[in-house]
């Protein structure tokens, strides 16, 4: 028994930094290596890890053709049936935090006719409770609160966020503020990245901020979440749902690719590792002995000396002069100044 505890905790330990923290694919994108923030990490690179992930749910898919997969050797494939909402929500289980950010890229087929459709989020909710929802349902202040993105009739992108305070019965749901935004293209991938923040009660200092292609479209603050300082976000919600009382024009599909949920700012897809902060030229600083200082301070203070002696031949006190002229000769005779002082008094 205690052999296969300890086979187990090497096999953890050596899979270490390759997985998100709690769950997922193995992190695939190089700029993502070395962080530590990391809580859930989707690449669908592989289809069976892929179609278990989703459960093998209505309206999930997998493909690997190139041109609908942006990064790695897969992408999530959704197909939506004319008539119906799916496919379903799947919310998995992260740790515990005040703040999360997820990133995600989505690609709409070309020509597809947008419905009110929901994107990735996050969810609080308290122990106890199975999920995170609860539509149509106002949060207490201690039971949950949640926020994801979603795009409405016209194709533009909005939070879709439930908080104590929400005007309605159903989610908050505020638009872009920040600059302009046009109309979501069919047939190209966006990146999209939101970060909800709770407030620290009873403060009202929540926040959302929203980046489209790595660019801030949308932040807002003073917001309210929660009552109680335990009731912290704890589920990835990945969603392409279409929801309320609307249902899927007709048949078509879009895809999902590379999310992540971090505790910081995720931004693009990078290439590359990061590299190393450039802390500048090593700079190496002579070493002089006690020998070579005291030297230096003698040429320095013989120097003074000279100088009052030049004063005082310039104001015709020559005795004092001379007087100084011999000081030096006297107590720092290798120096360039006990020569100009020899020289003087010759």
């Amino acid at each position: 028994m205690r052999a296969a505890s300890v086979l187990l905790i090497v096999l953890a330990l050596a899979g270490r930094g390759s997985f998100a923290r709690t769950g997922g694919d193995p992190i695939n994108e190089p700029g993502l290596a070395g962080r530590t923030d990391i809580l859930y990490f989707l690449s669908f690179d592989e289809e069976s890890r892929t179609m278990g992930w989703c459960r093998k749910g209505r309206g999930y898919g997998w493909t690997n053709a190139k041109e609908n997969v942006l990064f790695g050797t897969g992408a999530l494939e959704v197909s939506h049936t004319a008539g119906t909402h799916y496919p379903m929500e799947v919310h998995p289980a992260i740790d515990e935090v005040d703040k999360a950010h997820v990133r995600w890229y989505r690609k709409w087929e070309e020509g597809y006719d947008f419905t009110q459709h929901k994107m990735p989020g996050v969810y609080a909710r308290a122990k106890g409770r199975r999920s995170g929802g609860g539509a149509g349902i106002k949060p207490t202040g201690s039971d949950k609160y949640s926020c994801k993105l979603y795009i409405d009739f016209r194709g533009m992108p909005h939070f879709y966020s439930y908080k104590p305070d929400q005007p309605g019965r159903y989610g908050w749901s505020p638009g872009v503020n920040k600059g302009s935004v046009k109309k979501m293209e069919t047939g190209r991938w966006y990146c999209y990245e939101m970060m909800i923040k709770a407030n620290n009660p009873p403060a009202k200092d929540g926040e959302l901020k929203m980046w489209l292609d790595g660019r801030l479209v949308a932040h807002y603050d003073g917001l309210h979440y929660r009552d109680v300082p335990d009731l912290k976000i704890n589920q990835f919600t990945y969603s392409a749902y279409v929801g309320g009382t609307w249902t899927t024009k007709r048949a078509q599909k879009l895809w999902d690719d590379q999310i992540v949920v971090a505790r910081n700012y995720i931004g693009p897809i990078q290439r590359e590792r990061p590299k190393p902060k450039a802390t500048g030229p090593v700079v190496i600083k002579p070493v002089i002995t006690a020998e070579e200082a005291k030297a230096a301070a003698g040429e320095k203070e013989a120097g003074r000396l000279f100088q009052m002696a030049r004063r005082a031949e310039r104001m015709g006190q020559r005795p004092v002069a001379a007087s100084l002229y011999r000081q030096i000769i006297e107590k720092f005779p290798e120096t360039q100044a006990a020569k100009k002082a020899k020289e003087k008094l010759e």
